[in-house]
């Protein structure tokens, strides 16, 4: 334990990766215990061959910071321990029939922390190495920072199923059933456990003529945890996401296809982007010099119209520690706008619209924008 203790608090990696069986696999865990598991998979390295034990301080895993949040770290502590995943897999009986086989595994066996209650030492469990390690395919990659950011386990969630699909030709739908189980708004009862249960244990809400107003209708082997009505998981879970998602790459939209009076299927699309040209090879020579975390911001910013003088005003006068609340979403917004073709319909070039938008949002004030807006 005393090794574990003195372990060095290292930087992790911009980008997690991991298994979309992972991903897929049934948990609903509140944020803070999500962002412990997100901060470990960010010291996972491409050549690791085992899982290693992770420093993490407790201030990155709430949005504000104070001492009221170490006086919560026991209780942290011991919700750590109890967080699972439940994986599914398939497998081929003697009789030549392929069944589902379900895989349930705490995520964090151990968790220790230091006496003035700033970190917590912790690994992740090694029988989910194989969702983590030496993943040859099948897996899927986002930026830390930005999960790190979502407030809501159900943005998480969504986040990285939006993702996983990206390079499908178009995105597939899933059974509205499905999705409740992975969100751990259901669960699957064994047999045993469907026999103790009450054939009279889901009672939603009647309307006046005795009929369920979309309604999720009771399955036998399936529990109902949370928001039993359609309307409640729309409100709590789908339009939750798409709100927290709006400012980000994976913003979308979502379809439902109905069998009967209930909900089937939900299609996640994603809300397209503009085509984006790469940025010349001089353009790139310039954004190559600054810090990291401008380069991407100033190249969007030239590739939506921004003069260089433009863009580097900017830059001058956002601090890189604001460019996530500040300059991002007002990207967002224009990448979205741009695709909609809210610009042709106020009839501006997209070079004019973003030098719009921009001065609005951010409060700029200089005379260089006045070019831009006449051209």
């Amino acid at each position: 334990m005393k090794d574990h203790i003195g372990i060095p608090l290292k930087k992790p990696n911009k980008i997690v990766t991991q298994s979309n069986s992972l991903i897929n696999s049934c948990f609903d865990i509140p944020t803070v215990q999500l962002r412990a598991f997100l901060y470990s998979l960010g010291h996972i390295n491409k050549e690791d061959k085992e899982l290693t034990h992770v420093k993490i301080p407790i201030d990155v895993l709430h949005a504000s910071k104070g001492g009221k949040n170490y006086k919560q770290v026991k209780k942290l502590v011991s919700e750590l321990q109890e967080i699972k995943f439940k994986i599914e897999s398939f497998f081929t009986n003697k009789d030549g029939i392929e069944k589902k086989a379900y895989r349930s595994m705490v995520i964090f066996p151990t968790v220790d922390y230091t006496e003035d209650n700033r970190y917590l030492i912790t690994k992740i469990n090694s029988d989910l190495a194989p969702f983590l390690l030496d993943l040859k395919g099948n897996y899927t990659q986002a930026e830390l920072e930005q999960l790190l950011s979502l407030k809501t386990i159900q943005a998480y969630r969504i986040y990285m199923f939006i993702k996983q699909e990206l390079f499908k030709k178009k995105p597939e739908p899933i059974k509205y059933k499905h999705l409740r189980l992975m969100l751990g708004l259901d669960i699957e009862l064994e047999e045993d456990e469907v026999k103790k249960v009450d054939k009279i244990t889901f009672k939603p809400n009647t309307d006046l003529f005795g009929e369920i107003p979309s309604a999720l209708p009771p399955i036998p082997n399936v529990k109902v945890v949370k928001y039993p009505l359609f309307a409640e998981f729309k409100r709590r879970i789908l339009d939750t996401a798409k709100a927290e998602l709006a400012n980000t790459e994976m913003a979308f939209n979502y379809k439902l296809k109905k069998k009967g009076r209930n909900v089937d299927t939900i299609t996640f699309e994603l809300i397209k982007t503009v085509p984006i040209q790469a940025p010349s090879e001089e353009k790139l020579a310039k954004t190559s010099e600054l810090p990291d975390e401008w380069k991407r911001p100033m190249e969007r910013m030239l590739e939506y119209g921004l003069t260089e003088k433009q863009a580097t005003y900017i830059i001058e006068r956002v601090p890189i520690a604001r460019i996530k609340e500040d300059l991002n979403p007002v990207l967002y917004r224009i990448n979205a706008e741009i695709n909609s073709g809210d610009h042709s319909k106020l009839k501006r070039t997209k070079g004019q619209h973003s030098v719009i938008i921009i001065k609005e949002v951010l409060g700029i004030k200089y005379n260089l924008w006045q070019k831009e807006q006449s051209e």
